[in-house]
């Protein structure tokens, strides 16, 4: 190391001995692993996850994690995919469960399985639309979208624009739990992950609306850096590939 009064650096030699020193590590990880004496594998992993994993899978899959790692300590982003994508890419969180499509490539990029939308809204806006409904109707009520910076809203955007005599009120939230609330409450309509309405859509509180158009599947993976990755890290991938893949069945076309 180099030293000096506001940082530490590797110097060129440190560089060349990094990867064996990862490898000494990963190594004392798999013989404890190897022992069957799991508990022993301590350690802090930061993770990084979006809203709809909050609300969907989340808590199976840490209830796994801490079963499997029962002396492992769990940090939790939640955050924007986006903003996910630049703290992996900084080094300030050791895995993001996040949707695509990203910018950056990532070494470690295991599948999380693929989730539909659902146009949403209030029951009492539902019953003034007709059974299907078409384009005028959509942008005749506000359009509740996610973040600008997102997938979704370049989607809902590039729809509309391209049917010119048709301008829909837009309204941007970057919270979707809150989104869905201001689509209960009646301000709009929006697009939403299935997996996050359907418990309010069951019991009433909001309503399917029947339009030919969605935005795309959004599609989850598990990105991390396959060459720091610790052995937790890639634990964490394997464990959310396993229990988030399962959860996805249902919504296979």
């Amino acid at each position: 190391m180099e030293r000096d009064a506001g940082s530490v650096r590797l110097t060129t030699r440190g560089h060349q001995l990094l990867d064996r020193a990862r490898n000494v590590v990963r190594s004392m990880d798999d013989f404890i692993e190897a022992s069957e004496n799991v508990s022993l594998l301590d350690g802090v992993i930061k993770i990084g996850v979006t809203e709809m994993i909050v609300s969907t899978w989340l808590e199976p899959f840490l209830a796994t994690l801490k079963e499997r790692y029962p002396s492992a300590m769990v940090e939790l982003q939640v955050d924007l995919s986006v903003n996910l994508e630049t703290e992996l890419a900084q080094h300030n969180i050791d895995i993001a469960f996040q949707s695509g499509p990203f910018q950056t490539k990532s070494t470690g990029n295991d599948f999380l399985g693929s989730f539909p939308i659902t146009w949403v809204t209030a029951p009492k806006i539902k019953d003034q639309l007709p059974r299907e409904v078409c384009i005028e109707h959509m942008t005749e009520h506000p359009i509740i979208a996610h973040a600008r910076n997102t997938k979704h809203f370049g989607e809902i955007e590039a729809h509309f624009a391209n049917r010119s005599k048709f301008k829909p009120r837009i309204i941007q939230c970057n919270n979707l739990s809150a989104s869905a609330q201001m689509a209960m409450d009646g301000f709009g309509i929006a697009p939403m992950l299935t997996p996050m309405v359907e418990e309010q859509v069951e019991k009433g509180s909001l309503a399917v609306v029947n339009y030919d158009w969605r935005p795309s599947n959004l599609d989850f993976f598990a990105r991390y850096d396959e060459k720091r990755a610790s052995s937790l890290t890639l634990a964490a991938a394997e464990i959310a590939s396993q229990v988030s893949n399962q959860y996805a069945r249902k919504y296979v076309d």
